[in-house]
């Protein structure tokens, strides 16, 4: 049983992927391939909103980086949607994941730095 969902929307072109519920060593795998499995050479980027998150172990941050790095070897953008006040908010900040990636206060931003 996985303890994560992953659901794709489409604004445009633009791949918007909504990460709900926890990630971990358990499922931290399947949630990589979940949000690598729709991508091809025709989109500019990808967008993961994080605001369904509730936790994410060290596991579930390296996804993050993981996915960073696979999309940037493709020359496509990686942005990551989430509320100042959401609850992993300071996660991405304390793990290096603000300063290594861009981190949006809201898919709209996300998606307006995806097109620019």
């Amino acid at each position: 049983m996985s303890l994560a969902s992953v659901t794709f929307e489409y604004h445009d072109g633009v791949p918007v992927a909504r990460l709900e519920g926890e990630v971990d060593a358990a499922n931290a795998r399947q949630v990589l391939d979940q949000l690598v499995a729709p991508l091809d050479n025709d989109i500019r980027g990808l967008i993961v909103d994080l605001d369904g998150a509730r936790y994410l172990d060290s596991a579930g941050i390296n996804v993050l980086f993981e996915l960073h790095e696979l999309l940037s070897a493709r020359r496509l953008v990686l942005r990551l949607a989430i509320e100042p006040d959401a609850q992993l908010a300071r996660i991405l900040d304390i793990s290096g994941v603000r300063a290594t990636m861009p981190v949006h206060e809201d898919v709209p931003g996300a998606l307006g730095a995806v097109r620019a």
